[in-house]
């Protein structure tokens, strides 16, 4: 079995630490309280309301870490680990995850979950079909309540794949999950622990330990430049790249777009989207309607096309070309940095059809524009 010892450990979001030769990504909502290390083996997860993940929507709250390492399609998968859920108000949200291996896309739910419905747990799982149609179903409900305090102790087994797949669950030594039959999407699964919910109004404090895998072969992690293609429907969409770099197109409907890490291409083609990079040099295209761009950290292209668009900057992003702004048109988002447009004045340097404006937090360059055609209208600013 592999080895439980928590070393480099921090609680930053997007953060890296190791337990054992693994290493895990933080991602919560940088609380002060979202992750604790107890011992060298033991971490403490507290999601309060309103804890939002950056990547996920407002209505989602998360505190959680995530393997970097990867289980093959079809590999044999046996781990343990224990949790317990401190005392507490009872859990009012929709649905609760606590502890699931994701599927390694970043886009579908998850192949193997243990939820909470209410005070009772749960063991949910997915498949796809033939057709590409996906099936949910719950293979364990508890009929009492947990007991708040306890330390469950959990045993599992199983084997991510749509044609010979299993799961063996063990919970304090009684076997509580037999299944045989597809599981998963065939495309590698990672663990991640600690709390994912809907928008709930208590907190709630999780304590996960002693996690431990048994012998397997690893999926080594895509290189960047080798992530995945995601293509959107013509409905509202939610689309989250990998940690690889990526090609996402939202194609219509009013969209979420979101870069995990790597360089990618983000594309928002037709309706109102919100467009966001993130730690990569990434390139960010709209489409003909209102759409708001973000190329987060890295240095972004960013081209808004048609519509009314919204050019977001924040903390440490880089530099960052707009391709295309359109002064009396477009806005730049610059509220974080600057109060006025007289002080946003004083940070512009224009020389022909090209704009430059540097922030303590990066550069900004305006193709195509000349400083003569900016005024306070083209600007958001903390007023």
């Amino acid at each position: 079995m592999s080895d439980s010892t928590i070393s480099s450990f921090s609680d930053d979001n997007g953060s890296k630490f190791n337990i054992g030769s693994v290493t895990y990504r933080v991602q919560n909502a940088d609380e002060s309280w979202s992750l604790d290390l107890v011992d060298d083996s033991t971490l403490r997860f507290t999601l309060k309301p309103d804890d939002v993940w950056k990547y996920d929507s407002s209505t989602r709250e998360r505190t959680e870490i995530a393997s970097t390492e990867i289980f093959k399609p079809g590999e044999d998968i046996s781990f343990g680990y224990q949790f317990m859920i401190e005392d507490g108000a009872k859990n009012t949200a929709d649905w609760l995850l606590v502890g699931q291996m994701h599927a390694n896309d970043l886009t579908t739910s998850p192949p193997f979950a243990v939820e909470m419905k209410g005070e009772k747990m749960a063991i949910m799982i997915r498949y796809q079909t033939k057709s590409g149609d996906t099936v949910s179903t719950y293979v364990y409900k508890d009929s009492q309540d947990i007991e708040r305090g306890h330390y469950y102790s959990m045993k599992v087994e199983a084997n991510f794949s749509t044609s010979g797949g299993y799961l063996h669950v063990w919970r304090d030594g009684v076997q509580i999950v037999d299944y045989q039959g597809p599981l998963g999407y065939d495309n590698g699964v990672y663990w991640k622990e600690g709390v994912y919910r809907s928008e709930s109004n208590e907190t709630l404090s999780v304590n996960f330990r002693d996690l431990t895998f048994g012998n397997h072969e690893v999926q080594v992690a895509q290189e960047p430049g080798d992530g995945k293609t995601i293509e959107g429907t013509n409905g509202s969409d939610n689309l989250v790249g990998t940690p690889n770099s990526d090609k996402i197109d939202a194609a219509g409907g009013d969209d979420t777009v979101t870069g995990i890490e790597g360089s990618d291409t983000l594309l928002g083609s037709g309706g109102k989207d919100v467009i966001r990079g993130s730690d990569g040099n990434d390139k960010i295209i709209g489409g003909k309607s209102k759409d708001k761009l973000d190329g987060g950290r890295g240095n972004d292209s960013l081209k808004g096309c048609g519509g009314k668009d919204t050019f977001i900057f924040e903390e440490n992003f880089g530099k960052d070309k707009i391709k295309d702004f359109k002064a009396g048109k477009d806005k730049i988002d610059l509220g974080d940095f600057f109060s006025s447009f007289d002080d946003l004045k004083g940070a512009m340097d224009g020389k022909g059809h090209k704009v430059v404006i540097d922030s303590d937090e990066g550069t900004i360059i305006l193709k195509g524009v000349k400083i003569s055609d900016l005024d306070h209208h083209d600007f958001i600013l903390n007023a």
